[in-house]
């Protein structure tokens, strides 16, 4: 499990490629920028009993594997919004809730699922550029789909 700190700008598209070029973005990069695609279907319980707990459980399209990510939204502070996450391979897209590292979430989640509350509530894609840096990868620009 690891921790990220997200933080979300607001800029006019036009706007997005100067930006990106700015000496202290320029500068985390340490390879060259690629565009790539990210799908990802969304689960939840038709009560969004997982929203309304600042979770996300997903499972993105990465390359030709696929990979599950459950996210714990902080409380936000200004612009920035702590974010706890823990992301594990899975096969052909779908959810294995065994690779939920809390005991007593993966407990809630298996019930949830075997009575079919929980399940897929959107898909969303998402195209962007990807600039690799140390100790992870950063995503700018893209819209959703």
């Amino acid at each position: 499990m690891s921790s990220e700190v997200e933080l979300t700008l607001s800029l006019d598209h036009k706007d997005a490629a100067r930006v990106s070029l700015a000496p202290p973005l320029r500068n985390l990069a340490t390879a060259k920028p690629e565009t790539r695609v990210l799908k990802s279907t969304y689960y939840d319980t038709h009560n969004a009993d997982l929203r309304r707990r600042r979770l996300t459980l997903c499972v993105h399209r990465v390359g030709q594997g696929w990979l599950q990510t459950l996210e714990e939204d902080g409380a936000p502070a200004g612009a920035l919004r702590p974010r706890v996450e823990s992301e594990h391979p899975v096969a052909r897209g779908r959810l294995d809730l065994n690779r939920i590292e809390d005991a007593r979430l993966r407990s809630k989640l298996v019930r949830w699922h075997a009575a079919g509350e929980l399940g897929p509530r959107f898909e969303r894609t998402i195209g962007g550029l990807i600039r690799s840096r140390p100790g992870g990868v950063g995503r700018e620009g893209g819209g959703a789909g």
